[in-house]
């Protein structure tokens, strides 16, 4: 069953990868690479605490709604308590992207998705002129750290 499962996933990709393409006025943020690792301000998740206890400097606060209790009691999907310890850090964990261009995915190493009219939105009416205001198309990532 596992096996069919990897190879409908499989086919999945090769086909998805296929159906985009780069484009040259769909610049790559080459976020995803060396700078993944080289431009990130690891020093700003500083101060991090575990189960209430703090054991990192960093000269900063720790976030407002930082946990102080030791361990904490979750449940599963069938409503089983689990124990756990609890951790307080600043934690890049959301990437926005604003683009102009449809489709256009700078975050994704400059690659534009196939969008036909009907999947890129609609005209609004509205009493501007278009000189007062601007439109982009934004993209929420869960950031991969």
């Amino acid at each position: 069953m596992m096996q069919k499962i990897l190879r409908i996933m499989a086919v999945s990709a090769v086909f998805w990868v296929g159906s985009v393409s780069a484009d040259p006025g769909c610049q790559n943020a080459e976020v995803i690479g060396g700078k993944l690792i080289t431009d990130i301000c690891w020093s700003c998740i500083f101060p991090i605490k575990v189960a209430g206890v703090p054991i990192s400097g960093g000269g900063g606060s720790f976030p407002s709604e930082a946990v102080s209790n030791p361990l904490c009691m979750c449940e599963d999907n069938l409503g089983v308590p689990r124990p756990g310890v609890t951790t307080s850090m600043w934690e890049p964990a959301r990437l926005v992207e604003f683009q102009r261009v449809p489709g256009c995915s700078s975050v994704l190493n400059g690659v534009r998705f196939p969008f036909d009219r009907t999947n890129q939105g609609h005209h609004g009416m509205g009493d501007m002129d278009g000189g007062d205001g601007s439109f982009m198309h934004y993209h929420y990532y869960a950031f991969p750290l």
